[in-house]
Formats: structure tokens, C-alpha cells, sequence
């Protein structure tokens, strides 16, 4: 596992327990399905405006058009062994801190960024 951090101190606040569930299974999924001969997985951080981006990539192939529109759907699963609630769960746990999980494919790799609210963001109370 290779981390990138690229700005040097990014503050978010989310329930520990959530971030390592969501992390540990988006790693395993990048394990499970990413390519089987470099398992190479690369978490970066990066701050953009009022949102801490985590970005868990692995250069698997890519997720086809069809099983995009699934990939957070309670059951939905391509793998023999699982059951499909994985991605569901880190979704819901990502809402639950007011963060939204999403996937993406870019430099050639699967991306599964969890954007978080940047805690140094001061918040306007009307």
C-alpha cells in the first residue's frame, strides 16, 4: 500500500470506527479484483477547496458501464464469495459522517474516493 498525502495537514471529522470499516473493505475489494500480478493499491489524500478527498485506487480492470450503476446497491455483487453489501455499507457509513462515497477510473486506475468535509472549513450559521 502505497500513501500519498498531497497536502502535508488535512483535518476531517469522522467516526474512526467508520473510516477504517469503509477503508479496510475498499482495500480488500482492491486486493480482491485489482490486478493479481501487482497488487499495488495507492491511497491519496488531497484537500480541494471544502472536501478531504481519499482516494483508494488499484490498477485493476476497469468496471464495466453496467456494474457502475450497481456498484452501491444492497446484493449487488460480481464475485462468487460475496455478499453484495460491502460497497453498500461504506456508502451508508460515509452518509452517516456527511460523506459521500463515489467511483471514478482515472490514470488508468479504479478510484473509489471518499470525500469528506474539510474540518478546518469554517461553517456558516445563518
Amino acid at each position: 500500500i502505497q500513501i500519498i498525502m498531497t497536502d502535508e495537514a488535512v483535518k476531517i471529522e469522522i467516526d474512526e470506527g467508520h473510516l477504517r470499516q469503509i477503508l479496510q473493505n475498499l482495500c480488500n475489494n482492491a486486493l480482491k479484483h485489482g490486478d493479481q500480478t501487482d497488487p499495488n493499491i495507492v491511497i491519496e489524500v488531497e484537500l480541494e477547496q471544502n472536501l478531504v478527498h481519499i482516494h483508494v485506487m488499484n490498477e485493476g480492470a476497469e468496471i464495466n458501464a453496467d456494474d457502475r450503476q450497481h456498484l452501491f446497491e444492497p446484493f449487488f455483487t460480481t464475485s462468487t464469495s460475496g455478499t453484495g453489501l460491502g460497497l453498500y455499507i461504506c456508502r451508508e457509513l460515509a452518509a452517516l459522517n456527511r460523506a459521500k462515497l463515489h467511483y471514478t477510473y482515472r490514470y488508468d486506475k479504479n478510484d473509489f474516493v471518499l470525500s469528506v468535509p474539510n474540518a478546518e472549513q469554517p461553517i456558516l450559521a445563518v
